[in-house]
């Protein structure tokens, strides 16, 4: 692939799309606890962790690869919101994430019926006997929320299905679980969230080496070629042994220095996407034989990744 053919190719790239799953050390840790609890049957776990940790691309990947696994389970994933209290707003949610046509003014009873059945057919389809609901954002949702969410566990018991939930939330969902402990609501913290599990972004220099790894050799562009995202942008480099695991160590180094104010063991791991894909963008007009990256590279790619803007937000917040 010469210049002007990579150029061709560029706008959709999934670097400038956005759109490709690095399935990092963590998500690879916090799917065999889940896995664990899926094959148990156990009805409720939740993952929490500060924003921008990938909370919301381990929910897609763990969906995908527990669909992969168990071919028998069905599951759907949704965002939760914060809304007036409304016992049809969940449903709704529910529904629509699953792709299926609702009105905002059908009563409660009727999409409540709606959901038992999709969920029965879909499993029937499948020859399995369990739903698992992944709920992004787990920590908007209210005490009634999780109410309605009881009633579908219960009415699905009755039919033989076990669910199990999974929630991805922030760590205020810790004010969520005071709420209900407050309102001595034991059964909703026994059902869903009694088995918390924290959930950290890049957590150190081995995870980061094992992330860029995903660049140099797994991820590819175009499918069915060999051109990984480090070989699409640096082929001549990479013809000559670049690879962006060799630079793991002052990438960590700068990262960690620029994000110091969160006080926190890992990275944010949208941040360190940027940097990386910042990396590559900007190298691919500097590609040679001796091509090296800099700390100047590095300090202006985490400039771009706005890894100090975020933590300075969240630093006066707290």
């Amino acid at each position: 692939m010469n210049y002007e053919e990579r150029e061709l190719l560029l706008d959709d790239h999934p670097i400038v799309t956005k759109k490709y799953l690095v399935v990092t050390p963590t998500i690879k840790r916090v799917y065999s606890l889940i896995r664990e609890r899926v094959w148990m049957r156990r009805t409720g776990t939740f993952l929490f962790a500060m924003p921008r940790m990938g909370k919301s691309t381990c929910a897609e990947a763990v969906q995908d690869i527990l669909e992969a696994e168990f071919p028998k389970i069905f599951t759907i994933l949704f965002t939760a919101e914060k809304r007036k209290q409304s016992d049809s707003g969940l449903l709704i949610d529910i529904l629509r994430a699953d792709k299926l046509p609702v009105h905002s003014r059908t009563p409660y009873k009727d999409l409540f019926n709606h959901l038992i059945t999709h969920i029965k057919v879909n499993i029937s389809e499948r020859g399995g006997a369990q739903f698992i609901l992944l709920i992004d954002e787990m920590q908007l949702l209210s005490e009634l929320d999780l109410n309605v969410l009881l009633v579908l566990h219960n009415r699905l018991e009755l039919d033989k299905i076990k669910m199990t939930t999974i929630g991805f939330a922030q760590s205020d969902i810790q004010h969520l679980r005071s709420a209900l402990h407050a309102t001595k609501a034991l059964n909703l913290l026994a059902r869903f969230l009694s088995e918390p599990i924290p959930f950290d972004g890049c957590a150190n220099k081995k995870d980061l080496e094992e992330i860029l790894n995903e660049y140099d050799y797994s991820l590819i562009y175009p499918d069915d070629t060999e051109f990984t995202y480090t070989r699409f942008f640096l082929p001549i480099a990479y013809s000559n042994g670049f690879r962006m695991n060799e630079y793991a160590a002052p990438i960590w180094t700068a990262l960690k220095k620029a994000s110091k104010p969160l006080e926190e063991q890992s990275v944010p791991v949208q941040h360190l996407f940027r940097t990386v894909e910042y990396l590559l963008l900007a190298g691919r007009v500097k590609d040679s034989e001796n091509y090296k990256i800099s700390e100047k590279d590095i300090d202006e790619a985490i400039e771009a990744s706005n890894l100090k803007e975020y933590c300075g937000i969240l630093g006066s917040s707290g």
